[in-house]
């Protein structure tokens, strides 16, 4: 018994053939034209419900400047004003 547990939870090697890499991106013009449009509008709707990854992940690999111009500047702004807020001990989300 202690055999099969040990065996169940031991880490295994990771594959030799690694899988896709994501494609590195310098700006906007790596981008499709209907890649960019459906982040425009999937955006702000996901960042009402508290969502920003669609945006953090655009300022970490174009920057922020290339983010603003996918996105509005004021979008990209609330978005990272949101996600460094999300990580203080100081905001809470709640209602009254």
């Amino acid at each position: 018994m202690v055999a099969a547990f040990s065996e169940a939870f031991t880490p295994k090697p990771l594959a030799d053939e690694p899988g896709e890499a994501l494609p590195e991106l310098s700006g906007l013009a790596d981008l499709d034209d209907d890649e960019v449009e459906r982040c425009r509008k999937e955006a702000p709707e996901r960042l009402m419900l508290g969502d920003t990854s669609l945006i953090t992940v655009a300022v970490d690999s174009m920057g922020r400047e290339a983010a603003e111009q996918l996105y509005e500047p004021e979008l990209v702004r609330r978005a990272l004003q949101l996600a460094s807020g999300a990580r203080s001990s100081l905001m809470t989300v709640g209602s009254r």
